[in-house]
C-alpha cells in the first residue's frame, strides 16, 4: 500500500459530494429529515461514523486515513447520509434499512477493506456471524458483548437475524489477539 493511495480529508469530502448528489437523486433533498453540510473525524472505538444532525455533520473515523479503503467509505457515507434523509429517531429500523440499501446497492465493501480499517482500531472482541449453510462471516471488532449477540438467537419465535437474506444460525466472539 502506497501512501499516495490513502484516503485524504479531500477524499472524503469528494465522497461526501458524490455520495450526496446520488442520494438526492432518488429522494429529493427537499424531503429529507435534515440536510448535512460538512465532514469530519473522531475517534470514538466502535463507529465507522457518526451523522450529527445538530451541526449538520458527518463525522468519519480517522482510521479511515491509514487505508485504501474507497468502498468502505462510501457504504458508510451512504449510511450516514440515510440517518440524515430518514431521521436519527428511526436509527436502524426498517425504514432505516429500506432507504440505506437504497442508497447503498451499488456498493460492495469487500473484506479486505473492513480489515484494513479495523486493523487500525483497537477492539477488544473480534465477532463471526455462522450461517445457515455453514459459511462464516467476519463482522469486525467490538468493544463489549452485548445481549443482541450473546442471547441469540432471541427467545421470540422466529427473530432471527440474516446477512445478504442468509440466516444467521449463532455468532461468535474471539478475544482480540488471540
Amino acid at each position: 500500500m502506497t501512501e499516495k493511495n490513502n484516503i485524504t480529508l479531500a477524499c472524503i469530502e469528494l465522497e461526501f459530494k458524490s455520495s450526496l448528489k446520488h442520494c438526492a437523486q432518488l429522494i429529493p433533498l427537499t424531503r429529507w429529515h435534515s440536510i448535512p453540510e460538512k465532514t469530519g473525524l473522531h475517534t470514538h472505538v466502535s463507529k465507522y461514523g457518526l451523522a450529527v444532525a445538530r451541526t449538520g455533520e458527518i463525522l468519519f473515523h480517522k482510521a479511515f486515513l491509514a487505508t485504501e479503503s474507497r468502498n468502505q467509505l462510501r457504504a458508510t457515507m451512504r449510511h450516514e447520509l440515510t440517518h440524515f434523509c430518514v431521521g436519527l429517531e428511526h436509527n436502524h429500523d426498517k425504514v432505516f434499512k429500506r432507504v440505506c440499501n437504497w442508497f447503498s446497492d451499488d456498493v460492495q465493501v469487500p473484506q479486505s477493506e473492513i480489515d484494513a480499517i479495523t486493523g487500525h482500531i483497537k477492539f477488544k472482541w473480534q465477532i463471526k456471524a455462522h450461517m445457515a449453510g455453514g459459511e462464516t462471516v467476519e463482522l469486525g471488532g467490538v468493544h463489549r458483548k452485548t445481549k443482541i449477540y450473546t442471547h441469540y438467537p432471541c427467545p421470540k419465535k422466529g427473530a432471527f437475524m440474516s446477512i445478504k437474506g442468509v440466516r444467521v444460525e449463532r455468532f461468535e466472539f474471539i478475544e482480540a489477539g488471540s
